[in-house]
């Protein structure tokens, strides 16, 4: 019974992963439209930014 509780009030593990990862995955869908917005060549111009960004964790 406490058990049913606490599962509402706090939600399962799982419950509370997907409501920490939603905030993360509404960032990637807002930038994913800036992306497919870029031509070709300008996506492929952008390149060399996208490998600082992840060289430097970001």
């Amino acid at each position: 019974m406490l058990e049913k509780l606490l599962k509402k009030i706090i939600g399962t593990k799982n419950d509370r992963e997907l409501k920490r990862l939603s905030f993360l995955l509404k960032e990637i869908n807002n930038y994913e439209s800036t992306v497919m917005s870029l031509s070709d060549a300008e996506l492929q111009a952008k390149t060399p930014y996208f490998r600082e960004k992840l060289n430097a964790g970001s």
